[in-house]
């Protein structure tokens, strides 16, 4: 089942599941501020944000590598019709073949890693609330969202956005 089928606290059990069971694993968590000067980066060298989409699958799938460098296979969701993940994990690993194809997920391995990337995400969103003071911050491009970002510049000032949203996104150009 797609893990965004399920609710987040399903995905939160199973992510202990998956990672108790699993032989390695590497989650790559990009907080906004990251993310925003890595988009910024990957924009002036003329890519895109499936580019830098792929820099995260080759980093996780390097280090999960690094922890279990018998692997000599990776399947990826394809996001994008290019090589770059492929390319990418040969600079490391060059024995390992990489696969990439719609609807991975359909995979075990890639539906668990799916449950384990959306646990950091929830993770991380919660932190994130926190740490701005502003109570929940609500997922995704929703109005509720726009709304928690207006209240944390009223409370804290525009300059604070880069650390709590992507800059790009259509709601932040809202505010």
């Amino acid at each position: 089942k797609d893990c965004k089928a399920m609710s987040d606290a399903k995905v939160l059990q199973l992510a202990e599941t998956v990672a108790e069971t699993s032989l390695a694993f590497s989650v790559l968590v990009m907080k906004p501020q990251i993310y925003n000067m890595r988009y910024e980066q990957v924009q002036n060298q003329g890519g895109s944000l499936n580019v830098l989409l792929a820099l995260g699958h080759i980093a996780a799938l390097k280090q999960t590598w690094q922890k279990y460098p018998q692997c000599r296979q990776a399947l990826v969701d394809q996001f994008a019709k290019n090589d770059s993940i492929p390319e990418g994990v040969r600079a490391f690993a060059p024995e390992m073949q990489v696969w990439q194809r719609p609807r991975a997920e359909e995979d075990i391995a890639v539906a668990a890693a799916s449950v384990l990337a959306r646990a950091a995400f929830l993770q991380t969103i919660q932190d994130m609330g926190r740490e701005a003071g502003i109570g929940k911050i609500p997922k995704g491009g929703v109005e509720a969202a726009t709304n928690a970002a207006r209240r944390l510049v009223q409370k804290k000032g525009t300059e604070v956005l880069e650390n709590f949203v992507k800059l790009h996104f259509a709601n932040t150009q809202k505010i």
